[in-house]
């Protein structure tokens, strides 16, 4: 059987299945790593008052 024809007949189960995947990737989302963060300069601005 395709998984077409079993997630029609059984669509608790295409439910069940695609909060698995969500689950799963937003699990794995959240494990991921990020090695090389770029440099970041914050903008100053600065106001002076001249009268």
């Amino acid at each position: 059987m395709k998984l077409t024809e079993i997630c029609i007949r059984r669509p608790v189960l295409a439910t069940v299945l695609s909060l698995v995947l969500v689950i799963v990737g937003a699990v794995t989302f959240d494990r991921l790593q990020v090695r090389h963060y770029p440099k970041i300069e914050l903008p100053r601005i600065g106001i002076t008052n001249q009268f």
